[in-house]
């Protein structure tokens, strides 16, 4: 993994896993100093308008995925936006494998999970039997990503998790992939994006309890920045 990851972790991940804790008591009256700080904020002023205690478990999921969506907009709409500035700012440090979906296995999920779908083992070149990490959807990787790569990647993505359920680093790359996209999108990508939703759908019934949330939020985010039912 990259070692300067740490910079630019913060950007872009998976709001909905990887918002920070607060370093200091966050109210209504608090100033955001930054995007975790108005993120806390934002979940206390939700909270004024839609009281979790009240709602089933079911309804909780939901009521935070949508939560989890709106965050998921602003931060596409800002990558969007920012793209040549963050390029520059981000530069690519690591080597993009082909357009092949095992190699994007292997650099997304790592060996193990490669391993889980591909029912093989992984042996690197150069270091056998050594487990091998997958790369985290850093901005200094996504921003330098072609709309043609980011397609072929969720493409892949969708079928990683029809093969081994939505694990953590499945739900990371859908994530920020999704954000990568721009808008308008084609009718193909459109068509994509909702056979992704209805994978989400259909494992939603057999899941984990784990998955539960990354599978409600994917299915959010293609409700209210998609559209595509």
């Amino acid at each position: 993994m990259d070692e300067n990851s740490s910079d630019d972790e913060s950007f872009f991940r998976r709001k909905a896993l990887f918002v920070q804790s607060p370093t200091r008591p966050i109210t209504l009256d608090t100033i955001p100093l930054d995007g975790h700080e108005f993120i806390h904020k934002s979940r206390l002023e939700q909270d004024r308008i839609v009281r979790p205690n009240k709602l089933s478990e079911k309804e909780k999921l939901k009521h935070h995925a949508r939560e989890m969506a709106r965050e998921f907009i602003e931060y596409a709409e800002k990558l969007n936006t920012d793209k040549e500035s963050l390029r520059e700012k981000f530069p690519l440090t690591v080597e993009l494998p082909e357009k092949n979906e095992r190699k994007w296995c292997k650099f997304c999920l790592g060996s193990e999970i490669y391993n889980e779908i591909y029912n093989e083992v992984y042996e690197n070149e150069e270091s056998r039997n050594v487990i091998i990490e997958g790369h985290s959807p850093l901005l200094s990787i996504i921003v330098h990503l072609e709309q043609k790569v980011v397609k072929s990647v969720l493409k892949f993505l969708r079928r990683w998790c029809k093969a081994v359920g939505m694990r953590k680093s499945i739900g990371m790359w859908l994530y920020c992939l999704l954000a990568c996209l721009e808008k308008p999108i084609d009718q193909n990508c459109q068509k994509m994006i909702a056979r992704l939703e209805d994978t989400c759908k259909k494992r939603l019934k057999v899941c984990e309890e784990s998955e539960k949330q990354q599978l409600h939020v994917m299915r959010e985010i293609v409700d209210l920045y998609f559209s595509v039912y």
